[in-house]
């Protein structure tokens, strides 16, 4: 029996990091307002610093690049993470590796997060180097003891946290079919 759990992309939580991004940004803006075009309504007449300004700027650009990959989310159809017969595929994240053979993992660990709602499965591979090309991501994730920290692939519940145990029940089905085989 060919047992398929697939976990959607969840467009509210994007559009709502998305939309405080944004408010963060425009508030970020105030003070380099103040300081270059004296609005008195901003500052109430103090002076700000420059540091201020400078660190608010900073700030300002890192919010737009974030609510940018937020928007971008809206934008994607394709599933969180797809578990079957085939493998695991994961799309959460930008660089993904695809499907993920069921042949090709040598051992799945779960690793609770400190406020145990939440959990990471490390899906430890046999060939890292047929999923990772580029030769920098290949030379960390195969550094000494990475993988049995980390996995060379991981994942987290945060979309998933109310099917984790579906998850992990089909991915724990799915390894056992295969080291029989």
């Amino acid at each position: 029996m060919d047992k398929e759990i697939v976990i959607k992309r969840k467009k509210s939580k994007s559009i709502l990091s998305a939309f405080w991004m944004l408010l963060i940004a425009a508030l970020l803006l105030l003070p380099p307002l103040e300081y270059f075009f004296d609005i008195s309504w901003i500052g109430n007449g103090r002076e700000i610093p420059l540091f201020v300004v400078i660190l608010c700027i900073l700030l300002f650009l890192v919010m737009l690049f974030c609510s940018w990959i937020f928007l971008k989310q809206i934008l994607n159809d394709a599933p969180v993470l797809t578990v079957n017969q085939y493998g695991i595929r994961e799309e959460w994240t930008p660089y993904h590796l695809g499907l993920i053979s069921w042949d090709d993992i040598a051992e799945v660990l779960v690793i609770p997060m400190p406020d145990y709602i939440h959990h990471t499965i490390c899906i430890i591979l046999k060939q890292p180097e047929k999923y990772f090309s580029n030769p920098k991501i290949l030379k960390r994730v195969t550094a000494p003891g990475y993988a049995e920290k980390y996995g060379h692939v991981s994942l987290t519940s945060h979309y998933f946290r109310k099917e984790f145990p579906k998850v992990m029940e089909l991915i724990n089905y799915y390894l056992e079919q295969h080291k029989i085989n």
